[in-house]
């Protein structure tokens, strides 16, 4: 089983969660745009390091090139279409930039971490 990256975010979603309990500061964070937030927890593209998505895609190919290896893709856990998932109900789901927090490692159902994971490709 090869996992793959979570999303990696241009800030730091464990300060984020923390400086929202702010008003003061949450008011100009949103008033001079410094905020990417599409709805409560959750940020738009524009919050994300497209450049690690490279890195992602190699590992993604080497899965596929190899019927051996099953592939768990994190980010899919994260993120709905466009947008990516950085806290919930108030408890920040990294500890920075890319690192899961333990809360945030409880989101992931590391039971389905088997051939019939709705995120894994079957071997033949």
């Amino acid at each position: 089983v090869l996992v793959g990256d979570v999303p990696r975010f241009d800030f730091n979603p464990m300060e984020r969660v923390i400086s929202d309990g702010f008003v003061a500061r949450r008011f100009l964070r949103d008033f001079f745009g410094l905020s990417y937030k599409v709805k409560d927890g959750w940020v738009s593209p524009q919050a994300l390091m497209p450049e690690y998505d490279k890195v992602g895609e190699i590992v993604r190919r080497i899965a596929e090139e190899d019927e051996r290896i099953a592939y768990y893709d994190l980010k899919q856990v994260f993120c709905e279409a466009d947008n990516c998932l950085y806290e919930k109900d108030g408890k920040p789901i990294f500890l920075d930039q890319h690192h899961l927090s333990a809360f945030g490692s409880r989101q992931v159902e590391w039971s389905d971490v088997e051939f019939s994971s709705p995120h894994m490709r079957t071997p033949s």
